[in-house]
């Protein structure tokens, strides 16, 4: 009896398994287009202080020192990247401003074709039917 219960759990148990779908907890469904990243580091670097295979240097040096200038280091790529999006952010406006501004304004110049010898050669055909 308490085999047949046992399998019988089993079964079910993977029953309800390969049917299990993604669960989303307040997504409404829809994926992230990038993973969960914190805000701040989930453990402390200075866990690292316990590790007994620093080598020489000790683990301060060997593994505290070197993630906090990571970290410091990241953060200062990261608002370098943000301040340069920003900046092409403004450059755009201002391309798409200064062409709304100069629509109206006729072209000046000549236009130029890539290999053209009309100015050469005569304008004949092969095919001409006068020829």
């Amino acid at each position: 009896m308490k085999r047949s219960l046992l399998v019988l759990g089993l079964l079910i148990g993977c029953a309800v398994l390969s049917e299990a779908q993604s669960a989303y907890a307040q997504g409404g469904g829809r994926s992230r287009p990038y993973p969960y990243m914190p805000a701040r580091p989930v453990m402390s670097p200075y866990f690292g202080l316990f590790r007994r295979d620093g080598g020489p240097l000790g683990p301060y040096h060997t593994y505290v020192l070197p993630q906090a200038r990571l970290r410091d280091t990241l953060a200062t790529q990261a608002q370098g990247i943000y301040r340069a999006g920003a900046g092409i952010q403004y450059l755009s406006g201002e391309v798409a401003r200064l062409d709304r501004a100069s629509a109206g304004n006729p072209v000046t110049g000549t236009g130029s074709v890539f290999m053209n010898h009309s100015h050469y050669y005569a304008p004949t055909s092969l095919f001409d039917p006068a020829r």
